[in-house]
């Protein structure tokens, strides 16, 4: 995927693909049950999700708020034009109004959100770049920050490996897959890079399956 020569419908088959495997591991639902946490209710809530790739998790976020009744705005934002293209297409089909715009994470997110999120990004990341990402979500931040990854173990491996040929028939994925759990973070590293990016009083654990979630409040 950071491959800038893959060709646009390789890139937007292992999109799919990646959707497919959100779903799986219940992406929308971890980050979901964070929001609500809030208890905001109904009132306006803005939320940013950063490295968003295909844009499923606001798209599916903004179905969920709706549903409810609740007036919450979604963005996403991610490096690759062609992803932007593919979450833009993908939140019409839905009659989903997410808003989505091209932007570098690390240097280009200049406006304040209530909430900022973002999903398989940070295993892209080398530590001091993560710390930076949390440092920028920090300040990015009215409310809260929530940082959904894989976790690095044996098992997770195994299963990522499976899911990705079981649920994608991109060969993309199929690399993809199984090198990012191998490239991701511990709880406790990532616990280390959050006490290193100057965060107080958050909370890590792991979520099933293969996931982990990091979550903050700023307010």
């Amino acid at each position: 995927m950071d491959d800038q020569s893959l060709a646009p419908h390789e890139h937007f088959e292992a999109l799919a693909g990646i959707e497919r495997l959100n779903k799986f591991s219940f992406s929308v639902s971890i980050v979901w049950q964070a929001l609500q946490s809030l208890n905001v209710g109904d009132r306006p809530l803005r939320v940013l999700d950063i490295a968003t790739g295909g844009g499923d998790i606001p798209i599916e976020l903004f179905k969920r708020a709706q549903a409810k009744g609740y007036k919450w705005e979604f963005y996403g934002c991610d490096k690759s034009a062609v992803a932007i293209e593919f979450a833009g297409r993908k939140a019409d089909s839905n009659d989903a109004d997410v808003q989505f715009f091209q932007a570098d994470a690390l240097h280009e997110i200049a406006e304040d959100y209530d909430v900022t999120m973002t999903s398989l990004f940070t295993h892209h990341l080398d530590p001091p770049e993560v710390i930076r990402l949390i440092q920028l979500m920090k300040q990015r931040s009215k409310i809260m920050l929530l940082i959904n990854d894989l976790e690095r173990s044996a098992s997770n491996y195994i299963s990522v490996w499976l899911a990705t040929r079981l649920l994608s028939n991109s060969r993309v994925v199929h690399h993809d897959g199984p090198v990012s759990v191998r490239a991701a973070f511990t709880c406790n590293e990532f616990a280390q890079m959050a006490r290193k990016a100057g965060l107080i009083g958050f909370e890590i654990a792991p979520k099933f399956p293969c996931r982990l979630l990091l979550s903050y409040r700023t307010d």
